[in-house]
């Protein structure tokens, strides 16, 4: 098997249905592609399972026995496969053609990729998602997410765009640290190299930092991390992620960035981020508490 699709879904029915019929289309197109299909959906209850066996028989569904969010969800997709290569996509992606042919032909070119992607554009504006970065650290979270970027709103707005690439327009080849996963191809024998048998992402893990530590250990052991710049794919964005409740999408934020310190930037680092996130925390509950008694 060359390609293995994986497709990681919850509550997504429309937008499923979209992605694997321009998925599709694309497929039939790439001569002699051997390729299989397999959708991980995460306790879907929208018909999801009914429209897939209904419209699309020869799609693998894995349904989950208990939500598992976003990682562990690509990852049951990700141990399913056998392809040499997988491409994850998200349900909310809209397949162009020739998007997939490039990305095979540009990992057949470059035997140093571990994993590429490549441009997302949002559907009738044509708008730009920059779904790359520099790697975070200690630096760009404090001026991120404590007041330190509200005491210093230039040098957090330079941090900003330094570490989105602001000022990259994403339309050349180029080696990144990080690329988001939504539309990503993967090389199986690097991944097996840098997991050594463990799970595609990190299980420690909820949604969020996940690629940003496989390209981190890809990156320290030689792989390289590629943007591919001359195709694209349609991206609507966050569409399942709006499913979720505010609230526990912060609180997966906070753990899934305590993990990626502890394990990326190291124990010490990780302790001064939380040191100062908490007392950051105490001044703002602190002025909230005052504004109301005034």
């Amino acid at each position: 098997m060359r390609l293995s699709i994986v497709i990681s879904t919850f509550n997504a029915m429309n937008p499923l249905r979209r992605c694997l019929t321009t998925l599709e289309a694309e497929l039939k197109r790439i001569p002699s592609l051997t390729w299989e299909i397999i959708v991980a959906d995460d306790c879907s209850d929208d018909g999801t399972a009914q429209m897939l066996r209904a419209e699309f028989s020869n799609v693998r569904l894995l349904p989950a026995q208990r939500k598992g969010y976003f990682v562990q969800t690509v990852n049951r997709g990700y141990a399913a496969s056998s392809g040499d290569y997988v491409l994850h996509c998200q349900s909310d992606v809209q397949v162009v053609e020739s998007s997939v042919e490039r990305l095979l032909s540009f990992m057949d070119s470059h035997p140093d990729a571990a994993m590429c992607a490549c441009r997302w554009l949002t559907p009738s504006t044509d708008e730009l998602q920059p779904a790359n970065s520099h790697f975070t650290t200690l630096t760009s979270d404090l001026f991120e997410w404590t007041r330190l970027g509200w005491v210093f709103p230039r040098l957090r707005r330079s941090l900003r765009e330094f570490h989105y690439m602001q000022s990259w327009n994403r339309l050349d080849n180029r080696v990144v640290d990080v690329n988001l996963s939504n539309f990503m191809i993967f090389r199986r024998k690097a991944i097996d190299e840098l997991r050594q048998g463990k799970p595609l992402f990190d299980n420690r893990f909820i949604i969020f930092f996940c690629e940003d530590e496989l390209c981190w250990q890809a990156q320290k052991q030689g792989w390289k991390t590629y943007h591919l710049g001359d195709t694209f794919v349609y991206h609507i964005g966050s569409f399942s992620m709006s499913k979720l409740k505010s609230t526990f999408l912060e609180k997966a934020t906070l753990q899934d960035r305590e993990a990626y310190h502890r394990i990326v930037l190291g124990p010490i680092r990780s302790l001064i981020f939380r040191a100062i996130y908490r007392v950051d925390c105490i001044i703002t509950s602190l002025l909230r508490h005052s504004h109301v008694i005034q």
